[in-house]
């Protein structure tokens, strides 16, 4: 297991059919991102727009937010808390800290990391751009107010099923750009036999 700041397979997304890598949803730090911030501009030197920049970017200093994920299949599972934090707004990155506690296998473990978000990036690699050439099939969507923290949120939900990798995600996120990534729920379930179920909550939202 990774310690540290030691976290693998840093490009993970959620929020953002069909990009998710859930092979790193053990260690990964949350990181949610709305769905409306995914186009994807080229830029002169061949970079991308960065979804997760132009979000946490609208904020102030010091905004932060507690985020809940549970996992679970059928040979373990994980259950983390986290407290992500905007440290630094820059004119091409911004500095996000995660302080998080995860049980894995009944086992505790506790890390704070600091992660540079740059505002652009390398366009998704050849395997990513033939699953994100997959489109989502939507079964259905709505709107529905979330409590948050005592605050209460209108959201607009998607069902979706998607495929990644090969394998076959069903997801439902519920999303409202009044918070940092503008997701505050995301449910999944991805495969058959031996299914990864995935669950991740915002408990709390905090402007600075």
């Amino acid at each position: 297991m990774p310690s540290g700041n030691e976290f693998p397979h840093s490009t993970v997304h959620f929020g953002i059919p069909p990009t998710i890598c859930y092979d790193c949803l053990r260690y990964r730090t949350f990181t949610p991102i709305s769905e409306g911030t995914t186009s994807m501009t080229a830029m002169a030197d061949g970079t991308i727009d960065n979804p997760e920049y132009a979000s946490w970017s609208k904020f102030e200093l010091g905004t932060w937010l507690t985020v809940k994920m549970m996992m679970e299949s059928t040979d373990m599972s994980h259950e983390s808390m986290q407290i992500v934090k905007l440290l630094e707004v820059g004119s091409d990155n911004l500095v996000l800290e995660t302080d998080m506690t995860m049980t894995i296998a009944g086992r505790k473990t506790h890390a704070t990391v600091k992660r540079d978000v740059p505002k652009t990036h390398a366009p998704p690699s050849d395997d990513h751009k033939a699953d994100a050439a997959k489109p989502a099939v939507k079964l259905e969507e709505g709107s529905e107010t979330l409590t948050v923290g005592g605050a209460e949120y209108k959201c607009k939900w998607k069902h979706t099923k998607v495929s990644v990798n090969g394998k076959e995600t069903d997801m439902k996120t519920w999303h409202c750009d009044e918070v940092p990534g503008g997701m505050l729920k995301m449910e999944t379930t991805t495969g058959a036999a031996g299914a990864i179920k995935t669950r991740v909550d915002v408990l709390e939202f905090k402007k600075a």
